[in-house]
């Protein structure tokens, strides 16, 4: 239960995450900056929480966010 919410937590932060990174979407290296300290701030919080069980969905979350970053900064 509480994994549950601690992921629907993350996933939430990250979609509003993202409307907010749309507007400096130009900014390609101050926004992997960020979502890189995003997630490892995630991460040190989670891990403190769950151990080592966040690492996988977080490391997703990365990848997946870098992926939204390069895609949103090729159309800017």
């Amino acid at each position: 239960m509480v994994h549950g919410f601690f992921y629907g937590v993350i996933l939430v932060a990250f979609a509003l995450g993202l409307v907010g990174q749309w507007y400096y979407r130009a900014y390609r290296d101050l926004l992997l900056m960020v979502h890189s300290a995003e997630v490892l701030f995630i991460g040190i919080v989670g891990w403190y929480s769950f151990g080592p069980l966040v690492l996988g969905p977080l490391f997703a979350l990365w990848l997946s966010g870098l992926g939204v970053i390069f895609i949103m900064n090729r159309f800017a």
